[in-house]
């Protein structure tokens, strides 16, 4: 059986709400890009792709309790991520290789996701408050 890997305030990653939209987000991309004139256009499916699947990793990295940076950073890049995958759903819009209703809906996955990163940020910084700036000496 796979080590448990152990995670910050005993959240379980395959339960958060961030990552598992992330997932379905990441799947949706992935099932994008091998359908029609997407899967062709190599910069733009290798952008929506690591986009996508940046946004799953970081959140994994924000709650590894052996990480080496604040969760506060990864969950920042994850955020960055998302809007990196909108930029990249209104390329393959304006391209015709999505639908409206596609766009819509990916869009929406999207949106899901930003909003379960910010709730978690949230969570996080009330489990594990940011350390006080320490005053400089003058």
């Amino acid at each position: 059986m796979p080590r448990k890997i152990e995670m910050r305030a005993g959240i379980n990653l395959e339960e958060m709400p961030a990552w598992k939209e992330a997932k379905t987000l990441t799947v949706a991309v992935y099932d994008l890009i091998h359908q029609g004139q997407l899967g062709r256009n190599l910069p733009l499916k290798e952008q929506l792709r690591e986009a996508s699947v940046t946004l799953m990793s970081r959140l994994a990295d924000a709650l590894d309790a052996e990480a080496l940076e604040p969760p506060d950073d990864a969950l920042s890049i994850a955020t960055r991520a998302t809007s990196e995958v909108q930029s990249c759903l209104h390329v393959a819009r304006a391209m015709g290789y999505l639908s409206e209703e596609a766009f819509h809906a990916l869009y929406d996955q999207v949106r899901r996701a930003r909003a379960s990163i910010a709730a978690l940020m949230k969570r996080l910084r009330m489990i594990e408050p940011a350390e006080p700036a320490v005053p400089s000496s003058v």
